[in-house]
């Protein structure tokens, strides 16, 4: 693949290798050469194949949010959650991979949390809900936009289905503090 050898290219290499195989099929020097660089390469930015997934599932998402964040057409929830599944279709294969890993799904919605949290998808969560209602509000987003993202996976939905069919659930169940 011969890549630049940063931590995301090595982790994005290591879920290409994991398509259709175990965890157990896959080791470090099939990594190190798939991705094109000596496996000392991989020990510089990974303890083990265990760090690879609990920390390259951080790097990938946080890489994904910060497209979000830059590419989306306009500042509003609509904008951003089509660009979140606009970059989840476009690294599908890595997703469908990452989501068969508990510690990957969970760190994925720890992160989308953590962007919720910030206000950056939805500003005025804070101005409509004390804080108690508004964490429970982004935990229940954060979540139902995991489960939205594996279910966006699994039935191979276009990026606007699974826009619609999003923005209908989260917003009847969250509308009063999202509006």
């Amino acid at each position: 693949m011969n890549k630049s050898g940063t931590g995301l290219d090595i982790f994005t290499s290591f879920a290409e290798l994991l398509n259709g195989k175990s965890n157990n099929e896959v080791s470090i020097q099939n990594i190190a050469n798939y991705a094109g660089i000596h496996r000392a390469t991989f020990y510089r930015y990974f303890e083990n194949k265990e760090d690879l997934i609990y920390r390259g599932t951080m790097i990938f998402t946080d890489s994904i949010i910060d497209t979000v964040d830059k590419s989306s057409e306009g500042p509003g929830p609509d904008d951003k959650i089509k660009a979140y599944f606009l970059e989840i279709e476009k690294y599908k294969k890595i997703f469908k991979v990452l989501m068969n890993f508990p510690e990957s799904r969970m760190i994925i919605e720890q992160r989308i949390r953590k962007y919720i949290s910030e206000f950056r998808i939805f500003p005025r969560l804070d101005e409509k809900a004390d804080q108690i209602t508004a964490d429970s509000v982004i935990k229940m987003i954060s979540a139902s936009l995991t489960a939205m993202t594996e279910y966006f996976l699994e039935k191979d939905l276009s990026v606007d289905r699974a826009v619609s069919v999003y923005k209908k659930f989260i917003f009847n169940a969250a509308g009063p503090f999202l509006d």
